[in-house]
């Protein structure tokens, strides 16, 4: 049987839901404790296959990137080679990194499971969304354009405006590739959803993008090492998130569905 733990769909929608931020941080660094191998494991083989994919690409077209400013300024891409990163990145890179998101669902979903080891990750699971691409790698392109789009009119007004307001859509559509992929909403359905829902509670989703941001750049101090971390960190704090705003659905037992309603 299923059970929904965490939030609801209801509850999120009537903005009838609280965020501990400084909790959902303490739970996201110790979950990342148990959980980093699968999700490095993932994130290594986006790397590698967006590394070789670019190199083969190059090759093919004959392209090279420029190493000093002045080729930089004279550079001019190949049509075929921006057309197939194009499609290396809506194809292939973007359904796994939506895969990403649902890793750190499932890892979230293991806290409370009664049976924590179905919801094991393994790296090969970032490969599971490539066989829908316009689904799941099309949400994750609406997350890009969309604060593009709003920075762009926002800055016609005053640049300040421009990237306050980009920020705050790109914060307010970070649960839209959950809903995709862990309650099987469209892209457009989840797109307007995670707006409606995140815009309402606006705070406690601004001081989580700060403060992953900060430890970006406290990273950089040291070589960016540290994202080794904090990456899989980030996957796991927004399946936490996810949970407490909307639920997750996990499996559980007869007898303990009885021992509840008694």
């Amino acid at each position: 049987m299923m059970k929904r733990i965490g939030g609801s769909p209801e509850k999120a929608l009537n903005n009838d839901f609280k965020l501990d931020t400084n909790a959902l941080l303490q739970q996201a660094w110790n979950l990342t404790k148990s959980t980093i191998l699968p999700l490095l494991g993932a994130l290594l083989l986006i790397w590698a296959i967006s590394q070789a994919g670019g190199y083969l690409l190059q090759s093919f077209f004959d392209f090279q990137m420029p190493e000093t400013p002045e080729e930089f300024e004279s550079m001019v891409l190949p049509t075929g080679f921006v057309l197939s990163m194009l499609v290396l990145y809506f194809f292939l890179l973007l359904p796994m990194q939506a895969a990403m998101y649902k890793m750190g669902i499932r890892n979230a979903a293991a806290v409370e499971a009664e049976y924590p080891e179905t919801y094991k990750n393994k790296p090969l699971m970032v490969f599971n969304y490539l066989s829908n691409p316009f689904r799941y790698g099309g949400v994750e392109l609406l997350r890009g354009i969309i604060p593009v789009v709003a920075l762009v009119i926002g800055i016609m007004i005053h640049p300040f405006v421009g990237f306050a307001l980009a920020g705050f859509v790109a914060i307010s559509l970070q649960l839209s590739t959950p809903l995709v992929v862990q309650d099987g909403l469209n892209p457009f359905k989840a797109i307007g959803v995670s707006f409606r829902v995140i815009a309402k509670n606006f705070v406690p989703f601004l001081v989580i993008t700060f403060v992953m941001i900060v430890l970006v750049f406290l990273s950089a101090l040291l070589l960016f090492i540290p994202l080794l971390w904090f990456v899989p960190m980030y996957y796991n704090l927004i399946g936490l998130v996810y949970k407490d705003v909307f639920g997750i659905e996990v499996e559980i037992s007869d007898q303990a569905d009885i021992n509840t309603v008694v």
